[in-house]
């Protein structure tokens, strides 16, 4: 039984090769770009494999994989190529990784505006309405996560009697939550729920 296993694996082993071959030979023929120098033309392959590599483990917007790539020392004529290639097999979509990166920002505590600007940082874009909708679609609303974010900080401590340790205790909380992004109104109506 075990030399029949080793048999099949071998074979499987080896048709994986030959196929792997194949794929190698059918890509060099669809990036064979004649009119390009052949200096070019490898370092297109190159950057196109390694951008391949790193979107098999997450997503990129074009902003992210033009950096990407820059730190790897691509010239931007090449960039662009292999960003355009990216974009024409739909492998970069910027859409769906907007959509990803609020829902990440949302479920790490952010407020609104914050994720706004952390965007556009990201040469992405979308509006309050949009981000809303992702919040209203994953059940988190604002309120709920400016509770949580309220209660964790105040886990395990005693609320302070005298005044100067309670407003020392909320100004702790709310620079956290400014950090955040949320506003003076949004904080103190919470706050005061908490800490009179």
């Amino acid at each position: 039984m075990n030399k029949e296993k080793n048999e099949l694996f071998h074979d499987l082993l080896q048709n994986g090769v030959s196929q792997l071959k194949e794929l190698e030979d059918s890509e060099s023929l669809i990036f064979n770009h004649g009119e390009l120098p052949e200096e070019t033309d490898k370092s297109f392959k190159k950057g196109y494999n390694y951008a391949i590599r790193i979107l098999s483990k997450r997503d990129y917007s074009v902003f992210k994989m033009q950096q990407k790539l820059k730190e790897r020392s691509f010239d931007k004529n090449t960039a662009d190529e292999i960003i355009e290639k990216l974009l024409e097999q739909n492998y970069l979509r910027e859409e769906e990784y907007t959509r990803m990166r609020i829902k990440h920002l949302i479920y790490k505590g952010y407020a609104n505006q914050f994720i706004i600007r952390k965007l556009e940082q990201e040469m992405l874009s979308a509006d309050e309405a949009q981000i809303d909708h992702l919040r209203t679609e994953n059940n988190v609303s604002t309120q709920d996560t400016l509770i949580r974010l309220i209660e964790k900080k105040l886990r395990g401590k005693n609320i302070p009697e005298d005044f100067t340790s309670k407003m020392k205790l909320k100004a702790k909380i709310s620079n956290f939550l400014i950090s955040k992004g949320y506003s003076f109104e949004e904080i103190n109506s919470k706050m005061s729920e908490y800490i009179r």
